[in-house]
């Protein structure tokens, strides 16, 4: 209730409305079986049209005012349908965008797509069609009891009696169906963002010839959820008949005592049809509330799972973190160590296995620049290194320096920690150990957004938004300057493409748009990049999907239009490796060899057999050949 009531910030004047429209409209409906039972009684009795037409007036007035509360609470629901509800998907939807890369490896995009779009939607379920109603039942049962107590004390020490018994058959089954709706919501998700998997997927799977093998698996994975189900609904259907028995034998009681009472004359006939409704009302409150109860279990299952998504690790700033400007680009790794531990997940939050923290031997920051002198020549350093035998470490006292505008190329086999490197500097993860430094400051002293703006990255598989071309290239609302962007389009080979375009910049692309090709997502993703002019540019296998004779002009426009740029460069084709001029040979987490090709060609075994490898395959190598 605390996590729901917090959501509620902003809103909670509209909410207190809601509450009162539900509440007159309940106190007005409960007047209905009252005036009846005083029409019935005018003109059974007084037979008075009079006295009738006072009441009847009375009864559409009470109709009127009924409808107006409804009609409010009608509003009210939209309003904060489409205001509360948003707001909690904005606040979780900013959540995402800060969360850790090491927590999105252990989620399912369906499963997260669920949450957000449907489980959100259980807010506002719960607080007015749960929460609100119930109470407004509650109220509403006051009366009625407070009714039938007033006209004889059997008739309402029969609803006493009824109250705690169907409180308890309903406190009862609604531990049972809330066990059950979480299991069937958790279930669903996980269907959900398997089936989205499939479906991205599906000529893959037709190539594969594996569609009985998915068709298998969509039947055992929708099984579960149907299983649960339909656990569910015998639950529901035992709660109900419960109830009903319940409320059918105090219906019977009612009916015996009121004809008792009006066969001895102690009550009259408008009376006992007021009894009648007012114990009718309240059977259909004790069954509505059995039905809520289920509802209440599904709510309470959804918001758990929204507020678990909001308690995922987020990156922050540190303490002290600054806003700081990188003037040349000059990047020094120091004894960086990196690696993975067995990890567990704990209400969807990544957690070490042992201390429940994210990082060990973390160095203070604010430290000095180390000591250039300690490295060799060409920038390698080997201290001396300790495992710790918790971490299956991919890096181990990783140290280099590279100098500002330098272009270096990272070479060695498959899982050295090549795309690690440049993930760690631009903050997707944090080392284990060691630190980061651009021009003398610790990484980790920049705030995340000055750091990543400064910093920009072309990866293997690039995003492209639903939007114009030109607004997928400045990444803002503003104009841009067109002559800029279509001098860096031409130095991407893109541009002819583009004039082809009817809308040339304004041309929508992205997902349900125009479709392009992986080398034209590729070639946009670097135009982002120089649009920008970053002082540090990271290119992991940015060409990969390029021709060589396509890339070698790519790597050559990127190199002369940022020429001052600090560039690191992961690669899979020896042609990108060249035209960097530097390669840093990565070799059991550590720099083995820094150097040009004839000096690494000389000096290292690794790197000459990777080259080898590459000529031997006639330059068309595959991509785990580097």
């Amino acid at each position: 209730m605390k996590f729901v009531y917090s959501t509620t910030k902003g809103y909670r004047g509209r909410f207190f409305l809601l509450l009162l429209s539900v509440l007159f409209g309940t106190v007005t409906g409960a007047m209905f079986p009252f005036v009846t039972g005083k029409i019935v009684d005018e003109i059974f009795y007084k037979q008075q049209m009079k006295g009738f037409l006072l009441y009847f007036f009375l009864y559409a007035g009470l109709y009127f005012l009924n409808q107006c509360g409804h009609g409010a609470l009608n509003y009210l629901w939209a309003h904060l349908e489409a205001s509360y509800v948003v707001e909690i998907r904005r606040r979780m939807f900013r959540h995402l965008l800060r969360m850790k890369a090491a927590v999105w490896t252990n989620v399912k995009s369906g499963d997260v797509m669920k949450r957000i779009m449907d489980d959100t939607e259980c807010f506002l379920e719960f607080i007015h069609r749960s929460l609100f109603y119930v109470l407004a039942n509650f109220l509403q049962l006051a009366i009625s009891i407070g009714y039938l107590l007033y006209t004889n004390w059997l008739l309402g020490l029969v609803s006493i009696i009824l109250t705690p018994v169907m409180a308890w058959s309903i406190r009862y089954f609604a531990a049972k169906l809330k066990a059950r709706q979480e299991k069937i919501r958790n279930q669903r998700g996980l269907a959900e963002a398997w089936i989205l998997e499939m479906m991205t997927g599906i000529s893959q799977w037709k190539l594969l010839n594996a569609q009985e093998k998915v068709k298998r698996d969509y039947e055992a994975k929708t099984r579960k959820v149907i299983e649960e189900e339909v656990g569910a609904g015998y639950q529901e259907l035992a709660s109900a008949n419960v109830n009903e028995g319940l409320t059918l034998l105090g219906q019977l009681c009612v009916y015996c005592i009121a004809a008792f009472c009006i066969v001895r004359d102690t009550i009259t006939v408008g009376q006992f049809v007021a009894c009648a409704a007012y114990f009718a009302t309240c059977a259909s409150y004790y069954n509505a509330l059995g039905r809520k109860i289920t509802d209440i279990a599904g709510n309470l299952a959804g918001i758990g799972r929204v507020r678990e998504l909001l308690e995922w690790e987020t990156e922050e700033d540190l303490p002290g973190a600054k806003d700081m400007e990188i003037k040349r680009g000059r990047i020094c790794f120091r004894e960086v160590s990196f690696g993975y531990e067995e990890q567990e997940i704990h209400g969807g939050t990544v957690r070490d296995k042992d201390s429940g923290e994210g990082a060990a031997g973390e160095e203070k920051f604010g430290s000095k620049l180390p000591n250039i002198e300690l490295m060799s020549k060409e920038g390698v350093c080997t201290p001396s290194y300790e495992a710790d035998r918790r971490y299956n470490y991919i890096l181990k006292n990783f140290s280099l320096q590279i100098e500002a505008g330098e272009k270096v190329a990272f070479v060695g086999k498959s899982g050295e920690g090549k795309s690690t490197l440049l993930q760690l500097l631009c903050r997707l993860y944090e080392p284990l150990k060691g630190g980061i430094y651009v021009d003398g400051v610790n990484i980790k002293e920049f705030t995340l957004s000055s750091l990543r703006q400064q910093v920009a990255v072309v990866q293997q598989e690039n995003g492209l938004f639903h939007g114009s071309l030109r607004e997928n290239i400045i990444l803002s609302d503003d104009p841009g300057q067109d002559a800029l962007i279509w001098e860096i389009l031409e130095g991407l080979k893109l541009k002819e493409l583009v004039e082809q375009w009817p809308e040339g910049l304004d041309t929508v692309i992205g997902s349900g748009s125009r479709e392009m090709s992986g080398g034209q997502k590729q070639r946009i993703a670097i135009a982002r990049c120089i649009y920008r002019q970053p002082k540090i540019l990271l290119l992991d296998e940015a060409t990969s999907a390029l021709d060589e004779a396509t890339e070698r002009e790519v790597n050559a426009f990127v190199y002369e239009r940022l020429p001052d740029t600090t560039i690191l460069t992961v690669a899979h084709r020896f042609s990108t490796v060249l035209a960097a001029g530097k390669a840093v040979v990565i070799e059991q987490g550590r720099a083995a060899a820094v150097g040009d090709h004839p000096f690494l060609m000389k000096e290292s075994e690794l790197y000459r057999t990777l080259y080898e490898e590459y000529r031997q395959a006639g330059g068309r190598k595959e991509r785990d050949l580097i």
